[in-house]
């Protein structure tokens, strides 16, 4: 016998867990096409030059699982890159902007936090604008963010929005090197985890002088407005796309509020180029960024020999998950049942069958009880389920062309005709 086990890190998913997230899934998918953004998938599989030829950095490179293949194989390790390898394989039959939107799981090495919604498989929704260089195309993708949240029922959400060119453009004010930035952002990614004086003893370690450490902190304490002021073109030019960027996201009609400018925000990954966001719930501060994203107008060209302008921005589904549950913003049940038709067999089986195929045929979620067990242990299962409608069709009902309809949640029984049995449950169901 072989011992049933799960890898360290991974899940099994039963129904009380699938429901709510599908209930969410179709919530966010319709957010997305009702702003015109379109469905892809692309495979689990990638081979691994693209995935480290994709500017993900040194800290992901560790992540990602490597195939024991002799063609350099690999599982995705995020959506945007195998977007980016799609869209330049695909270009000359895809529409200028290309906007989409992906729902797919992904692999990360990572030690998981199952409080946190960490696990080294999980699913991540993105959506993306391909080709245009728009503000408005960064404040669109930040603003529908946004109304996915507040679809959910998050109504307090903060947005941190900062610029890859203010954050390059400091580090290289305060003393470093250009070719330091990476390096220095890597780290300063890790605030959240490892607080400033972590921060700063780990670029210490990296070998950094102090009075460059603590000029950089020094620097990003300034709020938009000096920023604007500098000498640095770089930092100049990234302050102003972020000031074009507040002026239209506050178009689309949220609170202000949801956004802020954040100096010591870094993302991880490097093939970020201009804006960058993640989205934090104030209270919930253990699960950590739900959403995050950015401006990555250099890396198609990675695959395409030609830069080309795109943002996007993933949804943290298996973390807004864990947040939802917690703010009872989600109904957990193990069935999707609405009635469920007792089963007496030999007596009237036709008789159930033919039942059962009327509310499915109109929309109602049908089971029919498959094995000859008592009645009670029928009652039992629909009860342990949460099925909310038990029909009895005995063979007394079906001489006298009836059937019974039990309210679980009430107790109450009612004894309706056959041909009356749909205006019955969809009036009880509503």
């Amino acid at each position: 016998m072989v011992t049933p086990r799960l890898y360290k890190g991974m899940r099994d998913s039963l129904p009380e867990t699938m429901i709510p997230r599908e209930d969410l899934l179709g919530m966010i998918k319709k957010t997305f096409r009702s702003w015109g953004f379109m469905p892809v998938e692309t495979p689990a599989i990638e081979f691994t030059d693209i995935l480290l030829g994709s500017k993900y950095g040194s800290e992901a490179h560790k992540l990602i699982y490597h195939l024991q293949h002799d063609d350099g194989l690999a599982l995705r390790y995020d959506l945007t890159v195998p977007l980016a390898r799609m869209y330049a394989m695909n270009r000359r039959d895809l529409p200028t902007p290309f906007k989409r939107y992906q729902v797919q799981p992904v692999w990360r090495a990572e030690r998981a936090q199952p409080k946190q919604g960490r696990f080294r498989e999980f699913y991540q929704c993105d959506v993306d604008i391909i080709g245009s260089d728009s503000r408005l195309a960064d404040a669109e993708i930040v603003a529908l963010s946004a109304q996915i949240m507040k679809n959910i029922g998050f109504n307090n959400i903060v947005t941190q929005i900062n610029h890859r060119k203010i954050l390059a453009g400091v580090v290289v004010s305060a003393g470093f090197t250009e070719n330091d930035v990476i390096t220095v952002c890597q780290s300063i990614d890790k605030l959240d985890k490892i607080n400033e004086d972590g921060v700063k003893k780990e670029l210490v370690d990296k070998g950094f002088e102090e009075k460059n450490i603590e000029k950089l902190f020094d620097l990003m304490k300034n709020n938009l407005d000096d920023f604007l002021k500098m000498e640095s073109d770089d930092i100049r030019e990234g302050a102003q796309e972020l000031k074009e960027f507040f002026d239209l996201f506050e178009l689309f009609g949220h609170s202000m509020d949801v956004v802020q400018f954040t100096p010591t925000l870094a993302r991880g990954l490097d093939y970020y180029t201009g804006i960058i966001f993640e989205t934090r719930l104030p209270d919930y501060p253990h699960i950590g960024s739900v959403n995050g994203g950015g401006r990555y107008d250099n890396l198609i060209g990675t695959f395409s020999g030609q830069d080309i302008p795109a943002v996007g921005i993933t949804v943290g589904l298996d973390r807004i998950l864990v947040a939802a549950q917690e703010a009872g913003l989600l109904t957990t049940h193990s069935s999707l049942t609405d009635v469920m038709i007792v089963n007496f067999f030999d007596d009237t089986l036709k008789e159930s069958v033919k039942v059962s195929t009327i509310l499915r045929n109109n929309g109602i979620s049908t089971e029919l009880y498959l094995d000859k067990k008592k009645i009670t242990k029928q009652f039992d299962y629909a009860n342990k389920q949460g099925i909310p409608i038990v029909i009895v069709i005995g063979k007394d009902d079906v001489e006298r062309g009836v059937v019974q309809i039990k309210i679980m949640k009430s107790g109450e029984q009612i004894e309706v005709k056959i041909d009356e049995i749909l205006h019955h449950v969809k009036k009880i169901l509503d």
